[in-house]
């Protein structure tokens, strides 16, 4: 008996799934915001991760020209997500923002 799911329809579909949940994020935090500053928060998420996707190879490449160290990349982008994921956990979309007059 063969295998059920070849390893190409696996990576596919784990793949999908992981887009699926980080567009889901994007929308849910880009909304959390307010419906006011839901294109600002927007805005602000799709350069950062535009920013991110260009300057983190770079950065990787030199850490790893630097130390030789093909490891320590990820452990810093696991930081980062997990400093990211305390950042969404101390948002407050239920408090408004103060505006000046």
């Amino acid at each position: 008996m063969g295998r059920m799911f070849k390893p190409t329809h696996v990576v596919l579909g784990l793949l999908c799934v992981m887009y699926f949940i980080t567009y889901v994020d994007r929308v849910n935090v880009g909304t959390a915001a307010s419906a006011k500053y839901s294109g600002t928060a927007s805005g602000l998420m799709n350069s950062g991760s535009a920013l991110a996707a260009i300057v983190s190879p770079l950065v990787a490449g030199y850490v790893i020209d630097l130390t030789g160290d093909w490891y320590l990349p990820f452990i810093m982008s696991m930081v980062l997500l997990g400093v990211g994921a305390v950042c969404a956990l101390l948002m407050r979309p239920e408090q408004r923002f103060v505006e000046d007059a």
